[in-house]
């Protein structure tokens, strides 16, 4: 240790000021009225704080303490830490030499002699390693004790951690740690500087910054005169199906299973009476010849707030016979003792589909219970995937790839309208064209549909604004909408058809038309050749036939996030440094004079989202992401500004003529 320390003396830069590479520097200094600058006369370098010119290494050292003729070196602040280490090292060894010299008594001349100057040695190692802490302690060079000067910090634990890298450790022994003082200092100081005092703002960054409340209310107002006019009928986008292999509505419907709709019906009442619809659904699917598989699952809420509950899926595969089983289509049915009539229709679909020859995929019919939970623990199981607090068996068969689902809730035998449900957990949404078909199909065999309680009909433009502020609360703060709610998060797309029963005898929809509506949109389903992606997954559907898209209401979100973001003064705190000293903002000077400049940047990257999401409503869960995209390297800015303590970096002092001259006299 002693070798490694005296070689880092010897080897460390002590932190030579460059000579005459500050000119350009100085003369932008010089614009300061009514302060002056040191200059070295002999080096031509602007000398900074504490700093002096030594004669024999022909430059000037910052902190300068000595030039030591053993190490032959100018030692200076931090140098300090492997001079003291040497020094300990050197004390404590000597230390045991004069404890361990005792030998026979024919050498005892020898031992006292050698005794002697062990000790000798002791002292004053001890003295210089005493010397050193207390220069250290009191944060004050060799040449300052000598001038009688003072040094600028008092705390003496707080200087020793500086010197010695860190809080007390290990390595605080060790000679290989660098110590908080960088070589580089100055010239980050003088940058610092010049920065802070030496430059000035765009003047449109002024008065962008003197009217950003004005200009963020106007970006508001624009805003809301933009929604009224995207939302008017004549200038909203009409509804169409871009995948043009869907083909909905075209294909004749061959449905002639009327009778099973009443047996199934029959079978099932029966069977809710003794308990044993599941058994009724298990056995009815193995006689259509379909594969018929159970799962069960148990669900643990956290802490226990509402129990465990416990259930089971039931699911039967029918196997296409024209290709392998790579891809499926999925329906889906909540089953209970109110829905019967929906259960046995599509049991009833289950006969018809599998006597037909033109299915091109797999199709699966998934009877669960009317919960999210149920279906999310089949859908985790078909892929494979495990969640927490919800314990799924693995599913004994599979299909393959998901295209598209259907959730069918029909609760009663006839219904005033279909209502369209597609909002997913997080703001997703399933692609445009799945519902576009649905609703292609309804309005192509008069079967009435609703969107956000809007009916197909020509919407009246309040009408229209009415379901886009309904569109933007659902999506941004309903997190489960219905069964369709889950498939999202494993990229599928699902679309939940629910039969709003009818309170009249004069019912427009019955169970025949919805088994034809049914069969054609599982048959358009078939159609497709891949991935549902020609249409939109970011869009808001206001009406069955109106909607718009991303690239009509992102100017919205550009007006009311982005632009009066970055208006916000907060915003030319973080990313405009070049602008805070003339803004009055406290950027540099209160980050490096904080004790801890890494949580006060933290804190305030926090502060300016919260601030700006209390101040800006937040349209949509999906335009939340921007704040992170601005935060992100914001945040990045202010750590590594952080990393420069103001405290450790010697900064450079510019002092004027009167102060100058009390110092000469």
């Amino acid at each position: 240790m002693a070798f490694i320390s005296h070689l880092k003396t010897m080897l460390t830069n002590p932190g030579t000021v460059p000579k005459g590479t500050l000119d350009e520097h100085v003369k932008m200094l010089e614009y300061d009225k009514g302060e002056v600058f040191l200059k070295c006369t002999k080096c031509s370098c602007v000398r900074p704080e504490r700093a002096h010119h030594c004669r024999i290494c022909d430059s000037c050292i910052k902190r300068m303490d000595h030039h030591c003729p053993w190490m032959y070196i100018s030692l200076v602040s931090f140098h300090s830490l492997y001079w003291t280490v040497w020094q300990f090292v050197l004390c404590v060894n000597d230390n045991w030499r004069g404890c361990s010299m005792f030998s026979p008594p024919a050498t005892t001349i020898v031992i006292v002699f050698l005794l002697f100057e062990a000790i000798l040695f002791a002292i004053f190692t001890c003295v210089m390693f005493g010397t050193q802490i207390s220069s250290i302690c009191s944060d004050q060079t060799g040449i300052e004790s000598l001038k009688n000067e003072k040094g600028k910090s008092t705390d003496s634990w707080k200087n020793l951690q500086v010197v010695f890298g860190g809080p007390f450790s290990i390595k605080w022994f060790n000679p290989l740690v660098a110590p908080f003082i960088s070589e580089r200092a100055f010239e980050f100081s003088m940058l610092r500087r010049l920065a802070l005092r030496g430059s000035q703002p765009p003047k449109v960054v002024i008065k962008i910054v003197n009217k950003a409340v004005l200009l963020s209310l106007l970006c508001y107002i624009g805003a809301f005169g933009y929604i009224f006019y995207a939302t008017q009928p004549d200038v909203i986008e009409n509804t169409r199906v871009s995948e043009n292999a869907f083909l909905p509505g075209v294909v004749r419907p061959r449905f002639d299973k009327i009778s099973s709709l009443s047996i199934f019906a029959k079978g099932l009442r029966n069977s809710f009476k003794n308990k044993m619809e599941k058994k009724y659904v298990v056995e009815s699917l193995k006689d259509l010849g379909l594969e018929v598989y159970n799962q069960s699952y148990k669900f643990s809420s956290p802490y226990n707030l509402k129990g465990i509950k416990e259930g089971e899926n039931i699911y039967g595969i029918l196997r296409t016979t024209k290709n392998p089983s790579v891809e499926s289509m999925l329906i889906v049915v909540p089953l209970d003792e109110s829905r019967l009539e929906g259960a046995s229709l599509i049991l009833t679909m289950a006969d018809y589909f599998k006597d037909q020859v033109y299915w091109a995929r797999d199709i699966i019919f998934l009877f669960t219970d009317p919960s999210p939970i149920s279906v999310e623990a089949w859908l985790s199981a078909f892929h494979g995937y495990s969640i927490d607090n919800l314990f799924a068996d693995p599913l004994p068969r599979r299909s393959g790839t998901i295209t598209g689902v259907y959730i069918f809730d029909f609760a009663g035998t006839n219904f005033d309208y279909l209502d369209i449900k597609f909002f997913g957990v997080n703001g997703r949404q399933p692609n445009l064209d799945l519902v576009n078909v649905a609703n292609t199909i309804a309005s192509n065999y008069r079967i009435p549909t609703k969107v956000n309680n809007i009916p197909q009909k020509e919407a009246e433009h309040n009408t229209l604004i009415e379901s886009f502020v309904k569109s933007i609360y659902k999506q941004t703060f309903s997190e489960v909408e219905g069964l369709h709610s889950v498939f999202g998060s494993y990229g599928i797309s699902a679309v939940s058809i629910v039969g709003v029963p009818s309170k009249t005898s004069n019912a427009k929809i019955d169970l025949k038309t919805l088994a034809i509506f049914v069969e054609l949109c599982f048959r358009s389903l078939n159609n497709i050749l891949e991935k549902l992606h020609q249409s939109y997954f970011l869009y808001y559907l206001l009406s069955p036939n109106k909607f718009m898209s991303v690239a009509f209401y992102m100017p919205i979100s550009g007006l009311t996030k982005v632009i009066t973001f970055v208006f916000h003064p907060l915003c030319f705190l973080y990313l405009g440094q070049f602008a805070l000293a003339y803004l009055k903002f406290e950027g540099y000077g209160r980050l490096l004079n904080s004790p801890t400049p890494f949580a006060l940047a933290g804190r305030w990257s926090m502060e300016a989202l919260i601030q700006s999401v209390h101040k800006h409503l937040v349209h949509s869960s999906i335009i939340f992401p921007l704040y992170s995209i601005f935060l992100i390297p914001l945040f990045g800015h202010l750590m590594s500004l952080a990393r420069f303590k103001q405290e450790l970096l010697p900064e450079p002092v510019f002092v004027t003529e009167e102060e100058e001259k009390e110092k000469t006299e």
